[in-house]
């Protein structure tokens, strides 16, 4: 008896300005008896990112929710602007996005009850920010979340900013801000770029060696491991279209270009213990979650 998976078909949305954009689920196809294992390990564990949140805002200090800078995790981040209030209501206190510290005292300045709010947060969102990065800020916002800008950057033409130099400078800045701005009844949501968000991470690509002292990069959640108690930490790591899910890239809702995919996204998104069927490259080996916008295959019999 064969097994084959077959993409459920999840009234996906797409760009209405361009009908070469329209998605199409895969087709039908037999699987591997390890592939029917993966895709039935998924449906067994996957949660969403709600229940996910709900559990971890109760015990821990700080999740850390890491995405890919490109349209593909937009429903990513609209899953975590639907979440806040709910986080807040368990005890959430402050999220921190990455975007320019410098321009704190501009985004606390804003009117956020405005219905031109967005136009003005468009004029100084930065590069990768999508919609749904604004979505997060907004409601945080209305809310009455203390939100913290947290990025690091220096406009210096001729800095070096992938070298290890840079790039602990930039997540010690993360850390001081997020340490210096909670006390200890508060609780924080980091809603950043994927590679920040590891607890024990060295950066191979980026290691050197200087004056015969190795120096590789402390991320953020290395440092706030350090800094609150690695059991008080959370990190939950993203999965794009690019990573390795078990070789079984198909299963991704991304399948089509990153210019495929809609606001809304394809597929569902969901959250899922790291490690077992999940593999990553050489640098990821130390978070507790991915998250990710997956179609869920179904099983069915020949």
């Amino acid at each position: 008896m064969s097994e084959f998976l077959e993409a459920e078909q999840l009234m996906p949305t797409h760009r209405t300005n361009d009908e070469k954009t329209q998605y199409t689920p895969p087709k039908s196809k037999e699987y591997s008896p390890k592939e029917v294992e993966v895709i039935n390990w998924i449906k067994q564990n996957k949660k969403t990112p709600s229940e996910i949140f709900e559990k971890l805002i109760k015990s821990k200090r700080v999740i850390l929710v890491g995405e890919s800078h490109l349209n593909e995790h937009e429903p990513i981040r609209d899953a975590v602007a639907a979440s806040l209030l709910e986080l807040q209501e368990n005890g959430l206190t402050h999220v921190a996005l990455e975007m320019d510290s410098r321009k704190q005292a501009h985004i606390d300045s804003l009117n956020y009850s405005l219905p031109n709010i967005r136009k003005d947060l468009e004029k100084i969102a930065p590069a990768g920010w999508g919609d749904g990065n604004i979505d997060i800020l907004i409601m945080a916002k209305q809310l009455g979340l203390k939100v913290l800008l947290i990025n690091y950057d220096d406009d210096r033409p001729d800095l070096k900013k992938n070298d290890a130099h840079y790039q602990n400078r930039r997540d010690e800045h993360m850390t001081d801000i997020i340490t210096s701005s909670m006390d200890q009844n508060s609780k924080c949501l980091v809603f950043i770029g994927s590679r920040h968000v590891h607890k024990s991470i060295v950066e191979k690509e980026r290691v050197i060696s200087e004056k015969g002292k190795h120096l590789g990069v402390k991320r953020l959640g290395a440092r706030l491991s350090e800094y609150f108690g690695n059991q008080n930490i959370a990190s939950i790591r993203a999965l794009n279209r690019t990573s390795n899910f078990d070789g079984l890239l198909g299963f991704m809702s991304n399948t089509p270009t990153v210019e495929d995919v809609s606001r809304r996204g394809i597929g569902e998104v969901v959250v899922l213990p790291d490690g077992g069927p999940i593999k990553g490259d050489s640098r990821v080996t130390d978070s507790d979650f991915v998250i990710t916008t997956i179609d869920i295959p179904k099983i069915r019999k020949k």
